[in-house]
């Protein structure tokens, strides 16, 4: 069952967002009950509907303004997908400006990540662990271009997928990849890492515990922090 909070906003979105039910129907990834991949398809809809009526695209964005300081796990779950997406066109420089309010402008700003310091960063990977090549290949099939938030919560699911096929030693590979990108303290790419890398292991390791286990010291600092709340 979805929370009390990502019910009401889906309701709300629904009710006000152009062809959100449809993007509801089609979704396929899920976390708990709540679709994140139709916010993310929710951007797209809502640029082509701010091309047609501004008025009727700022009414969806109010919805999610007005949810965006909710502390509900799920729901913050919904809107980092949202923004991320967003985050990733406008750094491809496809999309004009929306009129986003305060909270939504704050958050966005902080997962906006420069795009030659992520391929950097990437490129690395994509070196010393050959293997991922095939993920990264998908992402440019879907989207044509790399959106870093996205590709790097694709990072995370082929991190638990090594550890769950007791591959640790090239999921510790990732790791010590990004863990030497963090703590070159770029807050950027501290960002990219910890928004869509470790607040996803702070969001499973419950039910998960083995994804802590190969965290190095800095990492695990920070996912503590996560699940602390600060």
């Amino acid at each position: 069952m979805a929370s009390p909070e990502v019910t009401a906003l889906l309701e709300e979105l629904r009710a006000n967002a152009p062809g959100f039910e449809d993007l509801c129907q089609t979704d396929k990834r899920m976390v708990g009950s709540v679709a994140g991949g139709a916010m993310e398809d929710l951007v797209h809809a809502i640029l082509m509907q701010a091309d047609k009526d501004a008025a009727g695209a700022s009414v969806s964005l109010e919805v999610l303004e007005s949810h965006c300081e909710s502390d509900d796990p799920e729901t913050v779950y919904l809107i980092s997908a949202f923004l991320r997406e967003l985050a990733g066109l406008q750094s491809q420089g496809l999309t004009h400006s929306l009129s986003l309010g305060p909270c939504l402008q704050r958050k966005l700003t902080t997962i906006a990540v420069d795009q030659a310091k992520a391929d950097d960063l990437f490129r690395r990977v994509l070196n010393e662990l050959p293997e991922v090549k095939p993920l990264y290949d998908r992402h440019l099939e879907r989207f044509g271009y790399i959106l870093p938030h996205e590709l790097m919560s694709d990072l995370f699911d082929w991190y638990e997928s090594e550890l769950a096929e007791s591959r640790n030693d090239r999921a510790e590979l990732l790791l010590a990849i990004l863990d030497e990108y963090y703590r070159r303290h770029d807050e950027e790419i501290e960002e990219l890492i910890s928004v869509s890398f470790l607040e996803y292991i702070a969001y499973r390791c419950p039910s998960n515990p083995s994804l802590l286990t190969p965290l190095p010291a800095t990492l695990r600092e920070q996912v503590d922090s996560i699940l602390r709340g600060d």
